[in-house]
Parts: C-alpha cells; sequence; structure tokens
C-alpha cells in the first residue's frame, strides 16, 4: 500500500489514528499522533504494519 504524506493511518492492530509526516521509499512511514494524555507522539513504522483509515 502506498502512502503519502497528510494521510490518516492506524497499526493494523491498533484504533489509534495517526498522520503521515514522511515516507521513505514505502518501507519506512514517520507519522504523528496524540496519545491519551494529550501530548504529540512522534514514530517510524514499516509500511506493511499500516492502513489507511
Amino acid at each position: 500500500m502506498k502512502f503519502q504524506k497528510d494521510d490518516i493511518v492506524k497499526l493494523k492492530d491498533s484504533e489509534t489514528k495517526m498522520t503521515v509526516t514522511s515516507v521513505d521509499n514505502n518501507e519506512y512511514v514517520s507519522c504523528k499522533w496524540i496519545n491519551r494524555l494529550g501530548h504529540e507522539m512522534h514514530g517510524q513504522f514499516p509500511g506493511k504494519l499500516l492502513t489507511k483509515n
């Protein structure tokens, strides 16, 4: 699946919505999201673990 900046995604086993901030050849996708405490979080995930919301 191809991802682009500003796509809304989630991990396949999670309901947390994340915003794509950058894509590295669709192998790794950098995302940001707000955690339960209201803090902005950042992470990088293999694209195969993500699905578009």
